[in-house]
């Protein structure tokens, strides 16, 4: 499982540090391609945040090409890393 630390005191939303943790960690290699990230209910109960905050972190992690979304049996959806980030410091 993923270690997250977020911070909801600190005036950035909580999807987009959700989103910000998930590119360091593909740009560090943490977590590399094909690697099939959690369900948006799973992490969010373990963050002990709302699944759409999740849902929202990934759909833009996925405009930007760094994780796809992947269609399965029973209407389920994985999110797998598609391609190494290049653009953080």
């Amino acid at each position: 499982m993923l270690h997250l630390h977020i911070n909801p005191n600190n005036g950035v939303p909580l999807y987009r540090q959700v989103a910000e943790r998930l590119r360091r960690y593909v740009d560090s290699g943490l977590l590399s391609p094909g690697t099939r990230l959690p369900s948006a209910h799973r992490l969010a109960t373990s963050l002990g945040i709302n699944p759409a905050t999740i849902v929202k972190a990934y759909a833009e992690l996925e405009q930007e090409d760094i994780v796809e979304m992947k269609a399965q049996k029973w209407g389920r959806v994985t999110f797998l890393v598609s391609r190494v980030a290049h653009f953080l410091c």
